[in-house]
């Protein structure tokens, strides 16, 4: 059985709204549907990398000079074949 806690958002009417037409059209209450929001939105969330990466490239750390595309998708592929070995 799986435990639950208790949370209480002051929400605006208009998305109340919008949430309540959301769980009748999927056929879940609007507590179900809140969860399934909040999974996804935590699923989507970058990883500790991708924000270690966000963080150097800000500071311009680990910026590479690519003068063309074509350039571009072949350094990749070259990342991609060492990563793979």
């Amino acid at each position: 059985m799986t435990t639950t806690s208790r949370l209480t958002v002051d929400i605006p009417t208009d998305l109340h709204k919008i949430f309540k037409v959301e769980a009748i059209a999927e056929g879940v209450n609007i507590k179900t549907l809140v969860v399934n929001a909040m999974k996804f939105y935590l699923d989507k969330k970058p990883n500790k990398e991708t924000i270690e990466t966000f963080f150097k490239t800000d500071k311009g750390e680990d910026l590479q000079d690519i003068p063309n595309i074509d350039e571009y998708f072949e350094s990749i592929r070259n990342r991609v074949k060492v990563a793979n070995q």
